[in-house]
């Protein structure tokens, strides 16, 4: 890969990082009404930028994981078709992940609902589900229809065929993800020394560099074994 996309990639990141960070550490306890005839609305400004934020990494996840899959190396181009291009992309991607984590995870729902409680079965359930999250994503960013991760055959005869890559596809993602729940959230460091902020800023910036690898990984995972794929 060239330098001179790795370091516009790094770039990238830190601005879109310490824009967020510094958003949501200014506007987290905010908030904005707006009034319909006798109706009044109100929403928390630090909720709506939060999941803006999280919509437009989602965009560029799945961008990212396109990318690798059709053999292109170079990283995605942060363009989301101007302000309600970038509004629609960001909604459309929250939404996908979101769809596809209630897929994947829809069994361990299911029994908790029943059951009422957590045991043993409800967290081999959620992790099963966690384990196929990355081939659904993969399925959806590439074809683009999520009804395809509930055919189980598009699922597991690419993972049963090559389980060791797949497997550390997996501990990409999981270690992204699990660092990204030890992120301290930003409202919390409201007051702290500059020292903490930056420091939790250079977390933050390294969890997303994770991520970028993972996501990447999912997309080289389909180019390397696609001929174990149905679609």
């Amino acid at each position: 890969m060239p330098f001179s996309s790795i370091a516009g990639s790094c770039l990238h990141d830190l601005i879109m990082s310490r824009a967020w960070f510094l958003l949501r550490r200014r506007f987290a306890l905010s908030s904005f009404s707006w009034t319909v005839g006798n109706f009044r609305f109100q929403a928390p400004l630090g909720i709506v930028i939060t999941l803006t934020a999280w919509g437009c990494l989602f965009w560029y996840y799945t961008k990212m994981i396109c990318l690798a899959a059709i053999d292109i190396e170079e990283l995605a181009d942060v363009y989301m078709g101007g302000f309600f291009g970038f509004i629609w992309n960001a909604v459309k991607s929250l939404f996908v992940f979101g769809s596809v984590f209630v897929a994947v995870e829809l069994p361990c729902i299911i029994y908790l609902a029943i059951l009422g409680r957590e045991n043993i079965v409800s967290v081999i359930l959620s992790l099963a589900g966690l384990f196929v999250f990355p081939i659904a994503i993969l399925t959806v960013s590439v074809v683009g229809e999520i009804t395809r991760i509930l055919q189980p055959n598009y699922i597991l005869k690419p993972i049963a065929k090559a389980f060791w890559p797949y497997f550390v596809t997996v501990g990409l993602f999981v270690s992204a993800w699990q660092l990204q729940l030890l992120t301290v959230e930003y409202s919390r460091l409201i007051g702290s020394d500059k020292l903490i902020i930056g420091l939790h800023l250079c977390a933050n910036l390294a969890v997303q560099a994770l991520a970028i690898i993972a996501m990447r990984s999912i997309g080289l995972f389909y180019r390397h074994y696609s001929c174990y794929f149905l679609w």
